[in-house]
């Protein structure tokens, strides 16, 4: 599209810039180029590599969660696995919001009262493990690593009654230990 906007033809682009028949044929058939030349064609173009290709990754599910975060769409892959594991894993926390009251917190950021008190943190967690999740995505190709998983604990903790404690120092290590049976 972008060729056709400031009138070139493939074969112009590669008179005019040293590029072979044979990379443009790969660029046509959406194959991987070298860096170099990427960046050579978007400073003819005035503009970034990044907005000349869209990179597509071998695991596909992983690809879907980025396409459909990205576009925001409902419904589908990346929509459900917020509402469901965000709904699953508080739950095993003990969370009280219902998986319906997960989604509606996810899709409208709200939540409907029938009467039974739900814990602030409870609201606070729940939309904090969303960014967990696009973290999640986001780093999902990245090495595990103690500044990863330090990065889960703030986003996750962000706002919630233990961020007010001294010594659980949301993003890093607790500063006491935890005591099983109340000594």
């Amino acid at each position: 599209a972008r060729l056709h906007a400031v009138s070139l033809s493939k074969s112009d682009l590669t008179k005019k810039l040293g590029i072979s028949s044979r990379t443009i044929a790969k660029m046509t058939k959406g194959e991987k180029i070298a860096d170099h030349v990427m960046k050579r064609i978007a400073d003819f173009l005035g503009c970034q590599a990044t907005d000349l290709f869209h990179e597509v990754l071998d695991n596909h599910i992983l690809q879907t969660l980025r396409d459909e975060k990205n576009a925001k769409i409902k419904g589908g892959l990346y929509h459900e696995t917020q509402v469901r594991m965000t709904y699953n894993s508080n739950h095993i926390e003990g969370s009280k919001l219902s998986e319906d009251d997960t989604r509606l917190i996810f899709e409208t950021r709200t939540i409907l009262s029938l009467g039974e008190a739900v814990p602030v943190d409870d609201i606070i967690e729940t939309s904090n493990h969303f960014r967990c999740i696009d973290y999640a995505i986001d780093v999902a190709l990245e090495p595990l690593s103690e500044d990863i998983i330090k990065r889960f604990h703030l986003l996750l903790k962000q706002g919630t009654k233990d961020s007010f404690l001294d010594y659980f120092a949301v993003g890093d290590y607790k500063r006491r230990a935890n005591v099983v049976g109340g000594r």
